[in-house]
């Protein structure tokens, strides 16, 4: 099994070979940012003062110029290798055309190029090895960081002849540098990659003590090094079970494992016992509960020791809000071990072995007692912009309840000055790349110049001056904590107690059936027995009546015995008939003594026998009684907290399987008492920490300043070992529960952390990121959560699929494994033992842990989002009361001009203006209108109409993943002589459903609706849309 993985890594770090990033377009005019054409010595623009003020320089600051040499579009690579792998012939490509370039370098502020500081684009290496070797030769792909660093001193070694005093010093002009370029070009072998040389400069400001920590390696993907070093691996142990588990084959997945949630209702009843509800919860807001799916996806996480675990989160369903009790509960888990430490007050250890001299400085690592580790949180997502938005969003003043406010004072300042903004409290921290290491290092730990708020190394060292005041912060936090705690058991167990009563009173209703079979059975056997007793007992006095009859006439027979005088004078005839009569008696008496003494016999069978079934007949009812009895109790106790709580807290399973839309917004054992402790809990469990922190104050402040001083900045010591840098880490996770990362940042940012390090990674909008750039973030995790939907907007995947469908075949890996066939979502949905089958019109689809209640969108928007994404699965928790009732309903304009510009149509645009004038007119705020398009022809119109209309946004699809509006338009076009286009927005149902699930209130579809609705899923919309029309009307 581990072959086939390595093979996957190979298979992913090929592809990553050919994804250069993007770099930036010209623009002369732009006062921050502005980028020339370099084409002559006018462009030389460090001897040009009249361009010395792009951009400004603050105080400390230096020149730098970025030089990206060879630009060239990403198609003219694609034509070119188009020709080795095929073409996608019946392929639509909408992708957005970016530019690259074949190396980079670095200039001072005199034009000196700096040493060290080529950059060569593994892209165009890629692609010129490609072109060189066959894609199955053992030297396909094979030599890059050879080349780099021969490039790289042949580069060094060349500038010693720029900015030299001596008169064979080369001037950094145009000339000069140009035949720099063409050298290195010819050096690399790259002149088939191209023709004609264009070179681009975008000036740079730098601040001069930390010019050595850039982050130059702008130009390659950032996940190559990261898959080169895991495809290395050459055994399971080394990749750790998650990762492991991630790139399971799909031959390999147990489906015989798989729980389909909206089938085994039992099996999701019971994982919402309460024994199996997380400690802690968020002190949400309106102090709303999880709803089932919610609450279901945590508890199944949660109480399942599952590594890799993922939950299918549909727009408007709730990940946020699952996100956040899920993040309460780690919390609340690491303060029971902190409440729990023998020694508190050393909940660090020192260790030689963990020291590095910093300059200077000797970092004295402390190694945090292991007992508290495991429990750190980062939040990670392609979407640098997604994940930053949940990171302001949790710590925000709007997170939680305006009622717990006032209990909260988690560092509540400095988050502030963190977050920019008013927070409750320093529960998150946006990571990732350098500015916002820097932005974070400053706000939160150094303080900024411009601001009075105390700053946390400020905090330390007054913690560390006031040892009483942290001692009695510790005493007084731990005895609230363990008092909330030993309440919220007891609490959780008597809910425990009314789980056990409604799972036991079904079993003792089958237990009386059974009790009642068995009594009537044991009641007809002793009957029966009793009859036979009393049947025998007549006949017993019957014989005895007879035995009494027969001895009275053998008596009175006697009376007549003849005399011997009549014995004599009849010869003894008179004797005889009387003798034979007498003998008669006496044998009907011997007879009847017989019968009697055998009834006897059968008489003592027979008593045992009733005695017998009396006894069992006893002891049966007996049970019957008591477990009805039971009965009644188990009634009462469930009567009496339906009482208590509230019947809708108490989960009915019957009624369950009668009507979905009560299942899925219920919510179970959520009553006002317990949520409320598990709530306050948590509180108590950052009160814990802060008091923690405050009487580890010092060993805090060692490893915070080895962590912003060396780790942050990149100035460690390469020989510092692992062990050191990750207590850094964990120390800051201690005060800071919660940090951010983009993927591409992700790698840099814990570089020096290895297999499982970390505690918990949760992964948000999985089913928009491609498989591999996940790879490395669940490595170093020890627990992954992957929070997605793979029915929104697909992975952006630069590489045509011919390249990756060649290179796939020559790692021989499945297509779930493709870059544009699959995401992080749809690999970690695979191997989730939790979740549900999804029916589209190709296969079905398994789904991990779905959350399943929507409350963005009103009807049409969630009906056509259920029907062609979701197999009906969810269910809306909005009103469907369409909050503005004097505009037109969400409908389908129809368009039947077939005037094109490439896939724009004119008509069409002419519509989206007036629909967007009545709009206006009718109040509807122009903030709250989105304009969209499956393509770029009609989006570059539709943005030039926006900007008619004040505060109006356009986009693609794309632009608006993730975001939300009262009303969408979108404008469909699509040229009627290129049906390509359309198959290709059909061929799944992303794209309609992302566009639909945007609009809140409102939905207007601008197109052609007979050549559109020949398309599956724009069928199923205009069915919806015409039938909200007419129930309008009506």
């Amino acid at each position: 099994m581990f072959k086939k993985q390595s093979s996957i890594l190979g298979y992913w770090k090929a592809i990553e070979y050919f994804s250069p990033q993007s770099i930036p377009f010209v623009n002369n005019h732009s006062k921050e940012d502005p980028v020339f054409l370099f084409e002559d010595d006018y462009s030389c623009i460090w001897n040009n003062p009249s361009g010395q003020h792009y951009p400004k320089l603050e105080y400390k600051q230096s020149r730098q110029y970025h030089l990206y040499i060879g630009v060239y579009k990403q198609n003219i690579i694609e034509n070119i290798l188009s020709e080795k792998f095929g073409h996608d012939e019946n392929i639509f490509n909408e992708r957005e055309l970016s530019e690259s370039c074949l190396f980079f370098i670095t200039l001072d502020a005199m034009g000196i190029p700096i040493e060290d500081s080529i950059i060569l684009s593994s892209s165009s290496w890629a692609i010129n090895n490609t072109l060189e070797n066959d894609i199955n030769s053992r030297n396909w792909l094979k030599g890059f960081d050879e080349s780099f660093q021969d490039i790289k001193q042949f580069f060094n070694d060349y500038i010693n002849q720029f900015g030299r005093n001596d008169r064979n010093s080369l001037e950094p002009n145009y000339r000069n540098l140009k035949i720099m370029f063409n050298t290195i070009i010819d050096r690399l072998g790259y002149e088939k990659l191209i023709n004609n040389l264009e070179i681009r400069i975008k000036p740079v400001s730098i601040y001069e003590s930390k010019d050595s920590n850039t982050e130059s390696d702008f130009l390659n993907s950032f996940y190559l090094d990261e898959l080169e070093k895991l495809s290395s691996f050459t055994t399971n142990s080394d990749l750790g079970v998650p990762l492991s588990k991630y790139l399971t084959i799909n031959n390999d997945t147990n489906v015989n494992k798989r729980v389909d949630c909206r089938k085994d209702l039992k099996f999701v009843y019971n994982m919402l016992a309460p024994n199996k509800y997380p400690k802690g919860r968020w002190p949400s807001k309106g102090h709303f509960p999880l709803v089932l799916s919610q609450q279901f996806a945590l508890n199944s996480l949660f109480n399942s020791n599952v590594d890799l675990f993922s939950v299918n989160g549909p727009p408007g369903t709730g990940k946020t809000t699952l996100l956040r009790d899920l993040m309460a509960n780690i919390v609340v888990e690491r303060a029971i071990k902190i409440a729990s430490l023998d020694d508190p007050f050393n909940g660090f250890i020192e260790d030689s072995s963990l020291e590095w001299e910093s300059g200077s400085y000797k970092r004295k690592i402390k190694k945090l007692q292991e007992e508290i580790c495991g429990y750190e949180m980062v939040i990670a997502s392609n979407n640098n912009g997604a994940v930053e938005n949940v990171t302001l969003e949790i710590p925000g003043i709007n997170a939680i309840d305006e009622s717990w406010l006032e209990y909260i004072n988690y560092f509540k300042e400095i988050s502030n000055e963190v977050m920019s903004n008013e927070s409750w409290g320093l529960f998150a921290g946006r990571l990732g790349n350098k500015s916002n290491r820097s932005k974070f290092a400053s706000d939160f730990y150094f303080g900024r110049h411009d601001s009075n708020v105390k700053h946390f190394l400020e905090e330390l060292k007054y913690f560390e001056t006031d040892p009483v005041l942290c001692k009695e912060e510790w005493t007084k936090s731990l005895l609230k904590f363990k008092k909330l705690h030993s309440l919220e058991n007891r609490l959780r167990n008597k809910r425990q107690e009314v789980f056990n009563a409604i799972i036991n009173i079904d079993k003792i209703r089958e237990v009386i059936l059974r009790n009642e079979a068995i009594y009537s059975k044991n009641f007809e056997n002793k009957e029966i027995w009793k009859k036979e007793k009393e049947k025998l007992q007549q006949e017993i006095r019957s014989i005895n009546d007879n035995i009494e009859i027969n001895n009275d006439y053998r008596l009175r027979h006697k009376e007549f015995k003849p005399s011997l005088l009549e014995i004599i004078f009849t010869f003894g005839r008179k004797f005889k008939i009387w003798n034979i009569k007498d003998l008669e008696f006496i044998e009907l008496d011997k007879e009847l003594v017989l019968k009697l003494s055998e009834l006897r016999k059968l008489q003592n069978d027979i008593d045992r026998n009733y005695e017998h079934y009396n006894l069992i007949f006893i002891e049966s009812k007996k049970e019957l009684d008591s477990n009805r009895d039971n009965l009644k109790n188990l009634e009462k106790i469930i009567l009496d907290s339906k009482e208590k709580w509230g019947e809708h807290t108490i989960p009915d399973i019957n009624r369950w399987k009668k009507n979905l839309d009560y299942t899925e917004k219920s919510s179970p054992w959520a009553d006002d008492e317990w949520n409320k402790v598990r709530a306050e809990l948590f509180i108590a469990s950052l009160k814990l920490h802060k008091a923690f922190i405050m009487i580890n104050a010092r060993s805090v402040k060692t490893n915070l300043n080895a962590l912003f001083n060396d780790v942050l900045t990149g100035s460690l010591p390469k020989e510092v070992k692992e062990v050191s840098v990750l207590n850094c880490w964990r120390t800051l996770f201690l005060i800071v529960p919660v940090l951010s990362s983009s993927f591409a940042s992700y790698s840099r940012l814990f570089s020096r952390l290895k297999k499982e390090s970390l505690g918990w990674l949760l992964i948000d909008e999985a089913g928009q990121s491609a498989p591999q750039n996940a790879a490395g973030a669940i490595w170093r995790s020890q627990h992954s959560v992957i929070v997605g939907d793979p029915f929104q907007l697909e992975p952006i995947v630069n590489i045509p699929f011919s390249w990756q469908n060649a290179i796939k075949k020559r790692f021989n890996v499945p297509d779930i494994f493709m870059p544009s066939r699959s995401s992080v979502q749809l690999l970690a949905d695979r191997v989730n033992n939790w979740g549900t089958y999804i029916d589209t019109d190709e296969s079905k689809i398994w789904i991990g842990s779905p959350l399943k209640v929507h409350r963005r969108c009103n009807n049409p928007m969630f009906n056509i989002c259920n029907t062609i994404a979701y197999d009906g699965m969810m269910v809306s928790g909005k009103n469907n009361i369409q909050s503005n009732n004097i505009i037109t309903p969400s409908q389908w304009i129809d368009v039947q001009s077939k005037d094109a510009q490439g896939h724009w149509i004119k008509e069409e645009g002419k519509q989206t203006e007036h629909l967007i004038q009545y709009l206006l007119e009718k109040d509807i705020a122009s903030n709250q209108i989105f304009l969209i398009s499956p393509f770029r022809d009609v989006v570059r119109n539709l943005k030039k109409i926006a900007k008619k209309f004040n505060g109006i946004n356009a986009g693609t699809i794309h632009t608006v993943q993730g975001k939300e509006a009262d009303v969408v338009i979108l404008v469909l076009g699509g040229n009627p002589e290129k049906p390509g286009a359309k198959s290709w927005a059909s061929s799944k149902p992303n794209l309609l459903n992302v566009a639909a699930s945007r609009a809140k209130e409102r939905l207007f579809i601008i197109g052609n609706m007979h050549l559109w609705g020949k398309y599956r899923y724009f069928d199923t919309c205009i069915k919806y849309l015409l039938e909200n029309v007419r129930s309008h009307v009506n």
